[in-house]
Formats: structure tokens, sequence, C-alpha cells
């Protein structure tokens, strides 16, 4: 298993460590929303199931990313991209090579969305404290907006791949197997 595949998980146990670390800290209310001046707008009564909520929403978001990767080399038509239908034409050996790349593809937006959600636990934490999170706010809307170009980057990799597969495959007399 390469470091990548391990990253989110490793990032995921973070996130609970922290949250677990960091509950007996909050006050008797914590914030669920935070608007633009780093205020809260939605306060809740503290609870063990309230404050773990974004812990529990990312390993549920890790579990389906991962599991997802975990079925792509069977089903690769599980994954959406524009070659797709080229890719599936191919031969099951062929096709080997843009499944490595759709896997990071998974990899990499899981290890962006282990980050975000951190930090949002994070800015959460610091607003119950009564701090002003206006900086995290923008960091937040900014690495969800930049998240969409370096996963269309990876995505074109996939395309690359299935493309060069095609050609191999052309090239070696289309074999069945």
């Amino acid at each position: 298993m390469n470091a990548l595949r391990i990253l989110p998980w490793a990032l995921l146990l973070g996130l609970f460590a922290f949250s677990v670390g960091t509950f007996r800290s909050l006050p008797p209310e914590i914030p669920t929303h935070v608007n633009a001046a780093g205020e809260p707008t939605t306060l809740v009564p503290k609870g063990v199931g309230k404050w773990m909520l974004l812990p529990l929403v990312a390993l549920g978001v890790q579990a389906m990313l991962a599991g997802l990767a975990a079925l792509l080399p069977r089903r690769p038509d599980l994954f959406n991209f524009p070659e797709k239908a080229r890719l599936l034409a191919l031969p099951p050996p062929y096709r080997a090579p843009a499944v490595a790349w759709m896997r990071v593809v998974l990899d990499v937006t899981a290890v962006l969305m282990m980050l975000i959600m951190g930090y949002v636990q994070w800015m959460l934490w610091r607003t119950a404290l009564g701090h002003r999170e206006t900086a995290g706010l923008v960091v937040i809307m900014l690495s969800s907006v930049l998240m969409l170009p370096a996963i269309l980057l990876l995505v074109s990799k996939v395309n690359e791949a299935t493309l060069e597969a095609e050609r191999k495959w052309i090239a070696a007399g289309r074999p069945t197997a």
C-alpha cells in the first residue's frame, strides 16, 4: 500500500484525536455555523455526538472513497471521465494504467477532503473558545475552489492513460486478452 493511500486515513485519525482531545476544553455551547465575520451563527449545547459529527462525516466520506478505489480494478465503470467508453472497450489488462490514475484521483480527493474537514473542525473549536476566524473562512472557500482544478488535472491523466492504452492495444493487433 502506498503512502498516498494511507495519508487520508492518517489525517482522519488525526481529526478524531484532535476532536476527542479538545472536547473537554469546549464551552457549554458550541458553534455549528460561522458567518463571514468569523462569528458563530448557530450554537448548540455541547455534546459528544454534536462535536464528533464532522469526524463521523469525514469517516463516511473516506470509507466511500476508499471503497470505490478498491472496486475500480474490477469495476472501472464506476468512475466517470470523458474517455470512459474507450477505456471500457479495452480488454482488462490494458486498463490497469488508467485505473491506477483513477485511484490516485480518489486518494488525492480524500486527502484534500480530510484536510478541509480537519481545518473546519479546528476553526469551530477556535470559534467556540471565542476567537474570530475570518481568515479561516477564506481558507476553506479557496481550498474548496482550488480542489477542482487539481482533480481535473488528475482526471486528464486518466484520459491520457486511456488513450495510451488504446494505442498499445491497437499496435498489438487488438488481442482479446
